[in-house]
């Protein structure tokens, strides 16, 4: 942090301190790997139902 009557004076504000990253979102949902993933295990447990005999 720096006080205006520092950068008054001349002081040097570090570039590091001014660059800040954006936090990034990711929306599981809208993902294709997961809705793959999903979809495959909804299927291997629908198959393994129907093969044991079970509704």
């Amino acid at each position: 942090m720096f006080r205006a009557s520092d950068l008054a004076r001349g002081a040097r504000v570090p570039t590091g301190a001014l660059a800040r990253g954006r936090p990034e979102s990711v929306r599981l949902w809208e993902s294709p790997w997961l809705f793959a993933l999903v979809v495959g295990a909804l299927s291997v447990e629908w198959f393994l139902r129907r093969r044991r005999g079970l509704p």
